[in-house]
């Protein structure tokens, strides 16, 4: 999924206009690893991925960038990029529950 930012940064004399963010390939892995990275950020919740630093972090993982560049978005920006990234992983969770709602009948 690509999303245009309305505010540009500039990433090692680059102008980055978009944001291609890999939600498909992310794996178990690679949650447990965005756990553990939001955690180092000062992430204390039970569920630190359905969080904004862990967001961001996912969301640094699925597009290439570094943590500190995703948290450094514009506000608009960031909230765009960690809600899409949000809606992703809810999708699944809400599949889940769909369907575990389906196999208790």
């Amino acid at each position: 999924m690509e999303i245009t930012l309305q505010k540009p940064f500039v990433k090692d004399g680059k102008t980055i206009e978009k944001l291609t963010l890999n939600l498909e390939s992310l794996t178990g892995h690679d949650l447990v690893k965005a756990e553990k990275v939001a955690r180092t950020f000062g992430e204390e919740a039970a569920n630190p991925l359905f969080t904004q630093t862990g967001l961001a972090v996912v969301a640094a993982q699925v597009s290439g960038f570094a943590v500190d560049d995703i948290l450094e978005l514009s506000a608009p920006d960031f909230l765009l990029v960690t809600n899409t990234v949000g809606n992703f992983l809810f999708g699944w969770v809400l599949s889940a529950v769909v369907q575990s709602k389906i196999y208790e009948k």
